[in-house]
């Protein structure tokens, strides 16, 4: 599974339908989420599919982290996930 929240696979659309008399009548759809493509057009996390995130990213920038390749990897990391993110995705940096 992916850092994105995952919605239901599967999930249940109401149509409401007016008649002629005013009355309402419903009609239920399931629609099965697994089959939606993971990613949009625009590259961003498919709406459609996933639910909004609220990520935290904790960045280790102590001693541990001292050797040459370890902090680019994480800065890569880091700036790759951003680039799916949508406008109502929120997301918390701590750094320590």
């Amino acid at each position: 599974m992916s850092c994105a929240q995952k919605v239901k696979d599967n999930c249940n659309v109401t149509k409401v339908k007016k008649t002629e008399k005013d009355s309402v009548t419903k009609d239920t759809q399931t629609v099965d989420r697994s089959t939606l493509p993971d990613y949009s057009d625009n590259g961003t996390l498919n709406k459609d599919k996933y639910v909004s995130n609220n990520l935290v990213f904790l960045i280790d920038v102590s001693g541990s982290m001292d050797k040459p390749e370890k902090l680019p990897y994480l800065k890569k990391a880091v700036k790759d996930m951003v680039k799916v993110l949508r406008s109502s995705d929120l997301v918390t940096i701590i750094v320590y």
